[in-house]
Order: structure tokens, then C-alpha cells, then sequence
């Protein structure tokens, strides 16, 4: 078992933006909670938040909030941009976003990377979008491993601030603003669907 703190949590403010899917088709059935099935060039998103795969179960409450999403792909990924506008990858064969507890695990083939602090690989990772802890465990022919990358240095030697990536429209999140609320909205899914078994 391994786990990190990585230093910068994900973007706070997706937390208050709708969740939007797609898919090539969708079923889903009527009751008191939802079950909604995209499938083929499956592109979930909220705020910077993006997870792509082939086939996603989405879980709704009886408000029709998304409260879990669960992908799958060859592989399938994420991507979100932490509140110091550094980019964070991963993808696995499957992606499972609990919305309300702020945690997507990935398992098997996973491999998530935070620009500008390193990278990770094994069996099963746990990334935390609240505080972007991490954590993460393999079988017993596999490791689970972790790259560092070194702090850059400045032409007189000392430390030099890891530069921001690049990202269009980006401002670095205040360190006292306000958690957002757990779950999303599915902005554009049908209306609630019945209660299924969850995988």
C-alpha cells in the first residue's frame, strides 16, 4: 500500500459546475433513483473535469443528482486542472467518481500524473479531488510505483516556485476559498431512472 500528498487539491470551483454526458446512446428507466447508461465515445465533464471511455453507469438519486459514475474504456481517462493550474492525467481500464466522497479510483493498468510533481502506476490508485492525496496498492507480482520530480532551481541555486501550466483562462485558486458542495447535477440527462445494482 502506498499513499501521497501531492500539495494542491483539484479545482474547487468544478464542484459547483453542472455534470454534462454524452454518449452515442443512452437508456435509461423511469423509478425513485436513476441508473443512466451511456455508451460509445462516452465525454463526461464538470468544470475542468473531463473523464472519457467507452461505456459509463451513471447513478442519480431522488433529486436527480449524480452521486456515482463508473467508465469504463480501452483505456479509460481523466483529466482536471488543480486550483495551482497544473494538469492532472490518469486512466485505467476503469474509473469509478464518487461524487460525494470527492474520490476516483482507477483500476487496472492505472497511471495518474500531476504536472510538475510526478507520476504513479499500479494495479489500483485512489486520487482524492478534495485534497489530492493518494493512495495506492498492486498485486504480488506488481509494485505499485511513483516518480518525484526534482524542485527547479533558480540561476543563484536556490528553489525556484514551480511555474503554472499554461492553461487558458486560468487563475490560481485562493487557498481560503470555500469548498464546494459534493455533488453535481447531470445537466442533460433524462429524466430519473430506476434504481439498479450497483457493479
Amino acid at each position: 500500500m502506498l499513499a501521497a500528498t501531492t500539495g494542491a487539491s483539484a479545482r474547487q470551483s468544478d464542484r459547483n459546475e453542472p455534470i454534462n454526458a454524452q454518449g452515442v446512446s443512452v437508456d435509461a428507466t423511469q423509478g425513485t433513483n436513476g441508473l443512466v447508461i451511456y455508451k460509445g465515445k462516452v465525454v463526461m465533464t464538470q468544470g475542468t473535469l473531463k473523464v472519457t471511455g467507452d461505456i459509463a453507469h451513471i447513478y442519480l438519486d431522488s433529486d436527480n443528482q449524480v452521486v456515482r459514475a463508473v467508465v469504463d474504456g480501452k483505456p479509460a481517462t481523466f483529466h482536471e486542472i488543480d486550483d495551482n493550474c497544473n494538469n492532472v492525467d490518469g486512466h485505467a481500464l476503469n474509473i469509478d467518481y464518487v461524487v460525494e466522497q470527492n474520490v476516483v479510483t482507477l483500476t487496472t493498468n492505472a497511471w495518474v500524473k500531476q504536472q510538475g510533481r510526478g507520476e504513479s502506476n499500479g494495479d489500483k490508485l485512489v486520487y482524492h479531488t478534495d485534497t489530492s492525496n493518494m493512495t495506492g496498492q498492486s498485486g504480488d507480482t506488481n509494485l505499485v510505483t511513483m516518480q518525484f520530480l526534482p524542485k527547479p532551481k533558480g540561476a543563484d541555486g536556490k528553489p525556484a516556485p514551480v511555474r503554472p501550466q499554461s492553461v487558458p483562462n486560468c487563475t490560481p485558486t485562493p487557498k481560503a476559498a470555500p469548498k464546494a458542495p459534493a455533488a453535481g447535477k447531470l445537466a442533460n440527462a433524462p429524466a430519473a431512472a430506476s434504481t439498479a445494482a450497483k457493479p
